[in-house]
């Protein structure tokens, strides 16, 4: 299962992106003939008055789950070691410095992560500080993960998903930071946007594998699917910074 999950993942993408080609497409078909930027207009005028709303669910569901997994997270390698799951224990015990650099970094860039997007943080004044606190957490986090990507459980399929997942987090986070210094802000922004996605894919995977142990399958063939998850949560990302251009007046 694990060394198939790739191609399942991709040929959902390619799903994903075909039925949004279609969407757009049908969307031109009916403003045929109107002025131009109408398309823009008619999707922003129906889903404005939705997205107050929308954004504050999204947002708090998102918080929900990433502080949960940082709690739970931080819980198990800055406690007791024999509190680590028994599949990881013997590993991460051996390497407990860079598994709690790893696991430190990378729970401070998911909290920090949606609070940066909040409008209020610009406002403060305090939005570059904390761009700069998660991006340095993400360049931790990414460093480390590349050495714990050798030794990552499920073979070659999960020790390749968290190397290029590593590889993408950093170059994100490079992007993100160098379109800022540019003042190219709607590029940075994108980028981002693409960078928190992989940040998520923490919780993703982990809501994932323990949805499909909860039903049945063995831990052994369910984890390397699931380390493949980030592409779902970056198809997300991507088709989020296209909705929000679109939308936009």
């Amino acid at each position: 299962m694990g060394s198939a999950a790739p191609v399942v993942y991709l040929a959902g993408l390619f799903w994903f992106f075909d039925r949004r080609k279609r969407w757009m497409a049908s969307l031109r078909e009916r403003i045929k003939g109107e002025p131009r930027g109408a398309l823009r207009t008619l999707v922003s005028m129906r889903y404005r008055s939705r997205d107050k709303l929308s954004m504050r669910v999204i947002w708090f569901a998102l918080a929900f789950f990433a502080v949960q997994a940082t709690v739970l997270g931080w819980a198990a390698i800055f406690g007791d070691p024999a509190w680590l799951d028994p599949v990881f224990q013997g590993k991460y015990t051996r390497h407990l410095t860079l598994v709690r650099c790893h696991g430190g970094s990378a729970g401070l860039a998911l909290l920090l992560g949606l609070i940066v997007f909040l409008p209020v943080t610009r406002r403060l004044g305090i939005h570059r500080h904390l761009g700069r606190i998660y991006l340095a957490a993400v360049s931790i986090a990414a460093a480390t993960a590349l050495p714990m990507s050798a030794m990552a459980e499920g073979g070659w399929s999960s020790r390749l998903s968290f190397f290029l997942l590593s590889v993408l987090w950093v170059t994100t986070g490079f992007q993100a930071y160098q379109n800022a210094r540019n003042g190219n802000f709607p590029r940075h922004r994108r980028w981002m946007i693409r960078n928190y996605s992989l940040t998520y894919s923490a919780v993703l995977s982990r809501l994932l594998l323990n949805l499909l142990v909860e039903l049945g399958l063995p831990f052994e063939q369910v984890y390397p699917a699931t380390t493949w998850s980030w592409l779902c949560g970056l198809a997300v990302g991507e088709w989020w910074t296209m909705y929000s251009k679109e939308r936009s007046p």
